[in-house]
């Protein structure tokens, strides 16, 4: 069955390219994690020997820094400069070939990705389900800018986890990247009615095409490509998607970090085919999730097992 959807959707992807006069690389078909990760290392690893960022401005900031950062090629009058490499810390994941509808023994392929911090954030680091307020850039490993907003954009972390094919699939790697990286603790409002957050984040990741699109075309991001994201996180907040009391991050029930892949009661009818942080009712029990816990006065929850079975009410169908 992996095979014809990947056939077909290879196929399909070849005929909407066709149409594209503008496109100006080359669709590749469909390669393997386990082989394209390698090439991917070999690439980020290179690009962070060969650059550094503007690290002598963030600790010196000349009047009107901007305090965005500024990457640039370790050469000429730049030549004594702090490699990248040396001050990233890496981190890795786990990906899993069926993400990616491939045909194929593999399992799960770790990818590792890598953080900067250039300013350390006065708040909270955001959790992987959060809403956030972020101004960022993104772009390819030759220096290509395909995506920026320099006023406010709002992120849905829940939204970068989740798999989907080709140029649907979100950029896992930046929802990563943004939980390395901590808010700002305040908004102070300015007479002219703006705003500022000084406390603000600001930060760097780069990471393997498969915590990207990998083989999937998003113009004009080619397949198969790294990326960079530079970001500044200045708010975040816990989300609760469903509006049930429980914060959207405590509803990953296996503890691996997602939120997409936990659903108590999958199979069922009614809401059966929303992961627990989509569903009011989590064990399709008929009583809402929001009746069977306990929201206590200092915001903290408890959560009621009646029958005393290991399993809360509010995932437990059978409570009597």
């Amino acid at each position: 069955m992996k095979r014809i959807l990947s056939v077909l959707s290879f196929a399909l992807l070849l005929a909407s390219c066709e149409g594209d006069d503008g496109l100006d690389f080359e669709v590749v078909p469909p390669l393997l994690l386990a082989d394209v990760i390698i090439e991917d290392e070999a690439e980020i690893v290179e690009y962070l020997q060969t650059h550094f960022y503007n690290y002598e401005e963030f600790a010196n900031p000349p009047a009107n820094f901007d305090f965005r950062i500024v990457l640039d090629t370790i050469a000429g009058d730049n030549a004594d400069r702090t490699p990248l490499i040396n001050q990233v810390e890496s981190r890795t994941v786990t990906i899993s070939s069926s993400d990616f509808l491939l045909d194929d023994e593999e399992e799960d392929i770790p990818h590792t990705y890598y953080i900067l911090s250039a300013r350390e954030g006065l708040g909270a680091n955001p959790t992987f389900a959060d809403s956030t307020f972020v101004r960022f850039q993104g772009q390819l490993l030759d220096g290509q800018i395909f995506d920026e907003v320099t006023t406010i954009a709002a992120f849905d972390l829940a939204t970068f986890q989740q798999p989907g094919f080709g140029g649907t699939r979100a950029f896992r790697g930046v929802g990563e990247g943004i939980q390395q990286i901590r808010a700002g603790n305040e908004i102070i409002d300015n007479p002219d009615g703006t705003f500022e957050i000084p406390g603000s984040g600001i930060g760097m990741v780069i990471f393997p095409s498969g915590l990207g699109t990998f083989n999937g075309i998003r113009s004009p991001i080619p397949q198969y490509a790294p990326l960079i994201f530079t970001f500044e996180v200045l708010a975040t907040t816990n989300a609760d998607h469903d509006g049930d009391g429980i914060p959207s991050f405590m509803e990953d029930v296996d503890g691996d970090g997602l939120v997409f892949n936990d659903n108590t009661d999958s199979g069922t009818e009614t809401f059966g085919i929303f992961p627990n942080y989509l569903d009011p009712d989590d064990d399709n029990d008929g009583i809402s999730t929001s009746e069977e816990i306990i929201i206590n006065a200092d915001g903290t929850i408890t959560f009621p097992d009646s029958d005393g079975d290991g399993t809360p009410d509010y995932l437990d169908n059978d409570t009597n």
